[in-house]
Formats: C-alpha cells, sequence, structure tokens
C-alpha cells in the first residue's frame, strides 16, 4: 500500500479512514502520518529488529579511520543511526581484514585505562555510551579501517521542506528525490501559498526541471498548478505515494496501528474488533519473523580469548 491513493482509495490512510468511518477533514492526513510512523516503530520492535527496510538504498555496514594510538571513536562521525552492531571488523597494517569481539567493562578487573595499554592491532571493541573503543589502541593508522555492520531504524514518512516561486509556479527542495508522477501533499505552519490546498489534497509531480525543483497538478500528468503567492511560514511536502518499507502483508497492521487511538479517543464501537485484529496481527508478524531466515545456520563457536 502507498500512504494514501485517492485513485482507487487502496493506500493505509484511505484504510484508517475505512476503519474509524472519517475523511481527511475529520482525522487528518498530518495526524495520520504521525501514527502510522508510530506503527512502523512498534512492527520493527514486533521483528526484533530482525529487518532491513527495502527503502534503504544503502548497505548497513559504515567505516571509519583508523588513527595510531587512538582507541575512541564517536558514532555520530557515522551516517546511519544505529540499533545493533552485527559484526565489527578491523583493517590491521598488513592489510588484512580481521574480525574482532565485543567486551563488557563489568569483565574488566583492572583500571580502564591500564587494559590493553600498549598500542597493536585491536582485538576486541566496547561499547561506551556513544562511542567504540578499541582495545588496545591501534598502532598505526588506516583509512576507512574500522568496519562496522549493523541494523538501523525503519526509514519513516517524512516531510519535507519547499519554497515556491509564485512567477513559475516551480517548487523548490534540494535534493528532493522525486520522480514524475510522484504524489504529493502539502502543509505549512504559517499560510499555505494561495492555489495549493493544504493536507486534504493530493498533488502529481509533472515536471521535474532539475534535482532540486519541480512542478506539479492537481492531476497525473495534468496542467501545472496556478501559485498565486509564497505564502508565510515554512512549507512541507509529504510523497504519498511511496509504500512503506516492510512486507506488504503487514501493512494492515500500519493501518488499524494508526486508527486504533482514534477509536479510543472518540470511544467508537468499532474499537474492540480493531484491537483484536491488531492483536492477531502482531502474533501473524511474530510468527513471521520466528520462521524467516530458515536458509541461515545456527553454529556454536568459541568467543575471543584474551591471553595477556
Amino acid at each position: 500500500m502507498q500512504f494514501l491513493n485517492l485513485i482507487d482509495e487502496s493506500g493505509i490512510a484511505d484504510e484508517i479512514n475505512r476503519i474509524c468511518e472519517t475523511t481527511a477533514s475529520i482525522y487528518s492526513n498530518k495526524a495520520k502520518v504521525v501514527r502510522v510512523n508510530n506503527a512502523i516503530d512498534k512492527y520493527f520492535a514486533l521483528a526484533n529488529f530482525q529487518f532491513e527496510d527495502s527503502n534503504q538504498s544503502t548497505v548497513p555496514i559504515e567505516t571509519i579511520n583508523l588513527v595510531s594510538g587512538t582507541s575512541r571513536y564517536a558514532l555520530s562521525d557515522l551516517t546511519s543511526e544505529l540499533l545493533n552492531f552485527l559484526r565489527v571488523e578491523i583493517t590491521d597494517n598488513a592489510d588484512l581484514d580481521i574480525l574482532i569481539y565485543p567486551n563488557k567493562l563489568s569483565n574488566i578487573t583492572e583500571a580502564y585505562d591500564e587494559y590493553y595499554k600498549d598500542n597493536a592491532t585491536p582485538a576486541e571493541y566496547f561499547k561506551i555510551g556513544k562511542y567504540i573503543d578499541l582495545k588496545p589502541a591501534p598502532n598505526y593508522s588506516k583509512t576507512s579501517g574500522l568496519k562496522i555492520y549493523f541494523d538501523r531504524p525503519a526509514s519513516k514518512y517524512t516531510w519535507i521542506t519547499f519554497t515556491v516561486a509564485a512567477a513559475t509556479d516551480l517548487f523548490t527542495a534540494t535534493a528532493h528525490g522525486l520522480a514524475v508522477g510522484d504524489g504529493l501533499i502539502f502543509e505549512s505552519d504559517g499560510t499555505i501559498p494561495a492555489g495549493i490546498t493544504a493536507d486534504t489534497a493530493v498533488y502529481y509531480v509533472i515536471t521535474i526541471p532539475d534535482a532540486n525543483t519541480f512542478k506539479v497538478s492537481t492531476t497525473i500528468g495534468g496542467s501545472t498548478i496556478d501559485v498565486t503567492d509564497t505564502g508565510t511560514g515554512n512549507h512541507k511536502f509529504l510523497k504519498v505515494s511511496r509504500s512503506p518499507g516492510i512486507p506488504s502483508i503487514h501493512h494492515i497492521f500500519l493501518a488499524r496501528h494508526a486508527s486504533l487511538p482514534y477509536l479510543a479517543e472518540h470511544k467508537l464501537p468499532q474499537f474492540n474488533s480493531c484491537a483484536q485484529l491488531l492483536a492477531q496481527d502482531e502474533r501473524d508478524i511474530k510468527e513471521y519473523f520466528n520462521k524467516r531466515n530458515k536458509d541461515e545456520r545456527n553454529i556454536m563457536t568459541m568467543s575471543g580469548i584474551s591471553f595477556r
């Protein structure tokens, strides 16, 4: 499911409206976005984060340059948000890749700064707050010498800031990533530009002059809308033709999860049936992930031992 599809009403927001017996004028699309994003977080928790969002466009591997004599590296220097470390490797001074093992501060019986005091090839790592600490610290420098494989959070529905020129009807958003035919909705914390209806109307990208600009119409392949002023405040758009990066069989879970708070707030009679279906969805999702990756073998191995 896309987030919203006015043509055949097959989107997540459309399903929420059916469950709640609402329209976008009653239960705003902006509110639905918040709750669908919450549902995506819940989905990943149910899956125990054994899942990579299909909307991700990069491999979940990050590298950091090793610096001679430096053991501590900030995870904030990475471009991705890390949920869990899957494995950590280093490249030694001979350009060989080596798997290193995690350790915990509770295992250290001496002063931490005295542990592996002499620099050498790192053999293990500690996660300390927002840092990864290598022991021992490397006695060499190596570009991209620290490699981290990780789980990362879901990609959610994200509002993107834009401006629009009334003289040309041209929208500008840095590296917008849109394609012709994409459906968008617009919001503003001030006054939406004249010619645009906020939240309830879907607009379609018809022209993309470059990576930072585009024009829209009220219909697919239609005429450019006439924007008569730029409005006030901060304006944002959301790509509603985007599907969540989870298996399609579980999209209905997102709709039900986003419907339940509205049903509870308004004390609507379909609350109980929705809650029951949602509970079954959660059981099905857990079972689905328990059966995944049956082609992978669990192999017993010895943990690393430090002979110091």
